[in-house]
């Protein structure tokens, strides 16, 4: 992989696109606010007809998965810091 490979992860699904984008919009906020808009971004998509959860789905990119964990970053407390992210990012759109 290189330095700017992309992982996508889903974080959840939305019946409307334009819900989809202001959940997305409400997550990058936190990730500008922690400053880590250089590794991670948002993406909205729509669901492939053959998944059972029809709509728009909202990811969390991981612009350089295969790098460790980014030091200091107080959202991200384990070296599985991917699956931490996404935790805490689909209780914030609770």
């Amino acid at each position: 992989m290189s330095a700017w490979s992309r992982e996508r992860h889903f974080i959840l699904s939305r019946d409307d696109q334009g819900d989809a984008y202001d959940t997305a919009f409400r997550l990058g906020a936190v990730l500008a606010r922690a400053r880590i808009t250089e590794r991670y971004g948002m993406q909205v998509q729509r669901i492939p007809v053959r998944r059972a959860e029809p709509g728009w789905g909202v990811y969390l990119v991981d612009r350089m998965a295969d790098q460790p964990t980014p030091a200091g970053l107080s959202l991200v407390t384990t070296v599985r810091h991917t699956h931490a992210l996404v935790v805490e990012l689909v209780a914030l759109a609770a």
